[in-house]
Order: C-alpha cells, then structure tokens, then sequence
C-alpha cells in the first residue's frame, strides 16, 4: 500500500509537470478559454482517477480493490 501511494504522488507529480509544459494559444479568445477550461477540468480527474488506475495496472496489487 505503501509501494502504491508513492508510485501514485510520483506519477501525478510528474504529470503536473509535463501538463504545466502545455501553452495555450493567445491569437483567439475563445479558444484560449476553452482549452483552459478543459485543462482546468481534465487535470483533477487525472490525478484522482487515471492516474492512480495505471499504477494499480502497472503493479497488479490483486489485494487492492478499485472499487
């Protein structure tokens, strides 16, 4: 459990990371506003959800449920 939460922090870390890297483009309001919105969206669900599911998929933990 231990092995899975620090696999979890440093996936998520590292995902911020490479997420920060994205620029929005500034030429179209709307657009910028959308992308952001998403981004905005999309980075809590990452974290939450997909992140911590690729961990439990990379180390098979049969004994942790995901539900």
């Amino acid at each position: 459990q231990t092995i899975f939460k620090l696999m979890c922090m440093t996936a998520s870390l590292t995902f911020l990371q490479l997420y920060d890297l994205i620029k929005m483009p500034t030429h179209n309001e709307a657009l910028f506003y959308m992308l952001s919105f998403c981004k905005s969206a999309a980075v809590p669900i990452c974290v939450v959800a997909v992140v911590p599911y690729c961990v439990h998929l990379l180390i098979r933990d049969d004994e942790r449920k995901l539900f």
